[in-house]
């Protein structure tokens, strides 16, 4: 994932294998794995995915681990914070147990995904839908 945020061609299996047949690096344009290639492409156009989203925080615990759905979001035009109070959404391990509280000025809490939404994201290279990612129960409950 970190090679298609980058823009770096994926290749398939087969150029590795035909590399060591030939003992030497070919061209990678017959090897590129096209799933990939197309989106790298389509990033391109639109490498700012989250840029619009607003902050987004990442709870410890996930897989793929925080500091790579951060970096993800980031290369993706998004920002990171660590501050539930000031994020539009939060990314948990689909176990996590969070507890989120929301002050006065804070009307409804943030929706928590679990890391798959920035995943599919990524990989749909557009902004989903939050509703077929939330596995979590948020407590609204004023300070």
């Amino acid at each position: 994932m970190r090679a298609v945020v980058s823009g770096i061609p994926v290749v398939t299996q087969e150029w590795i294998e035909m590399c060591s047949d030939h003992n030497r690096l070919l061209p990678l344009d017959e090897f590129e794995h096209v799933r990939w290639k197309e989106l790298i492409r389509k990033r391109g156009q639109n490498c700012a995915l989250f840029a619009d989203y607003g902050k987004i925080m990442v709870c410890e615990g996930c897989s793929p681990p925080s500091y790579d759905l951060q970096w993800l979001i980031e290369e993706s035009g998004g920002e990171v914070t660590t501050d539930p109070l000031e994020c539009s959404l939060i990314i948990a391990p689909h176990q996590h147990s969070l507890e989120i509280l929301c002050s006065e000025e804070m009307e409804v809490p943030p929706p928590v995904v679990v890391e798959k939404y920035i995943l599919d994201c990524i990989c749909e290279n557009e902004v989903l839908d939050v509703d077929d990612y939330q596995e979590h129960q948020v407590v609204d409950d004023l300070l």
